[in-house]
């Protein structure tokens, strides 16, 4: 399956998501997708092409078994971001420093998920580097600095606030520091990159001390800096919600409750041990299912989820539809440990040429496994 990587956008609001926690890669990936917004007055009729609608920027980031979406604001400037790991494999980064993994040129987005203090060289990522790898720190991490810089830096820049990252409505367990970040690591970290700066406060910025958007404005703007908010938590259908992350509710109350009642109660012991394979077995017998980003979309943009029975080898077929059948991409693929799996539909070279030359075309989406087949229809305009 084709990576979505920057600079490539593709429409992909469908799983701007929060979905299941799952063993996963310990590294950030990041993919950057761009949403068509509505406006008064523009419809297909008067505007085809959807050139006429304005876009903003979202990103799905896939980490530590997690898959969590953002959407970019006005005030995100131009720091760096969150680093993308799927342009830099495993065999590709051995020898690599910390520094050179942050400061690699295609692992750069535009993806803040936290806000930050932009214009302070001592927080800057061309002149602060030191200061961002020293905030990342390994599992030695204590309530102060603690630990030993990791090898493998998830950020390319140093979080303006003092929390985590969270997301409004997200399932209990669900909505806490998804990004593997904790606050007492960075928090000493700017005290003492800030301590020499005019205008700080003596020993420097304190950001636990701090509460109010204005608090941290004031901060930033008393060192020289501009405040920049946070790229924001993007939100998912509450069914999508419900229905991906029902197995684990219970999981969860197990694991949870587990330490207490073991001496206690054998029954209750018993139940969760039961909940906990219910929850298993739902993921692995999940329905093959198939959804597209968009119903309407570019010839090179087409993105598919595909959900389905965990560790299930699917064919994904984009095909024309009508009495003739044309296969335009085929792509096997395997369901991954989220219990879905995206399809990247762009077709080759040649047939992207003669696409272009058709105003639409009528297609779908096929999925097939060894069990189950299942279709959704789709259309491709110029």
């Amino acid at each position: 399956m084709k990576r979505i990587i920057q600079p490539r956008v593709m429409v992909l609001a469908a799983v701007c998501a929060l979905t299941i926690p799952a063993a996963a890669s310990a590294e950030p990936g990041v993919y950057t997708v761009t949403q068509r917004l509505p406006a008064p007055g523009v419809t297909f009729a008067s505007d085809p092409t959807g050139g006429g609608l304005p876009t903003t920027t979202q990103y799905v980031v896939t980490n530590n078994g997690w898959t969590a979406g953002f959407t970019e604001t006005a005030g995100s400037g131009t720091l760096g971001g969150v680093l993308n790991y799927e342009v830099l494999p495993a065999e590709y980064r051995v020898g690599m420093t910390a520094d050179e993994k942050r400061t690699y040129p295609d692992a750069q987005t535009s993806l803040q998920a936290h806000a930050t203090c932009e214009g302070v060289p001592q927080l800057d990522p061309s002149t602060g580097g030191a200061n961002i790898l020293a905030w990342q720190k390994g599992p030695g991490n204590t309530t102060t600095l603690g630990g030993a810089p990791v090898a493998e830096p998830y950020f390319n820049y140093i979080p303006w606030q003092k929390t985590g990252v969270s997301f409004s409505g997200a399932p209990a367990g669900a909505n806490v520091n998804l990004l593997g970040e904790d606050p007492k690591l960075w928090i000493p970290v700017v005290k003492s990159a800030t301590a020499t700066i005019s205008g700080a406060p003596s020993g420097g910025v304190n950001l636990d001390a701090l509460n109010t958007t204005q608090d941290f404005q004031k901060a930033c703007a008393d060192i020289g800096g501009s405040y920049r908010k946070a790229d924001a938590a993007s939100n998912i259908a509450a069914s999508f919600v419900s229905a991906a992350l029902a197995p684990f509710q219970t999981q969860v109350a197990t694991l949870t409750g587990q330490v207490t009642k073991l001496t206690t109660d054998k029954k209750a012991v018993d139940t969760k041990l039961a909940s906990t394979e219910a929850a298993r077995l739902a993921l692995i017998n999940r329905t093959l299912t198939v959804s597209l980003a968009r119903t309407s979309f570019k010839a090179d943009q087409g993105v598919a989820l595909v959900t389905g029975p965990v560790g299930q080898e699917v064919v994904v077929r984009l095909r024309k539809t009508g009495k003739v059948r044309t296969v335009y991409t085929r792509e096997r693929l395997v369901i991954q440990s989220e219990g879905a799996v995206l399809a990247n539909l762009v077709p080759s070279k040649k047939t992207l040429k003669a696409l272009r030359k058709k105003k639409s075309v009528e297609v779908d989406v096929e999925v097939i496994s060894p069990t189950a087949r299942t279709t959704t229809p789709g259309l491709i305009v110029r």
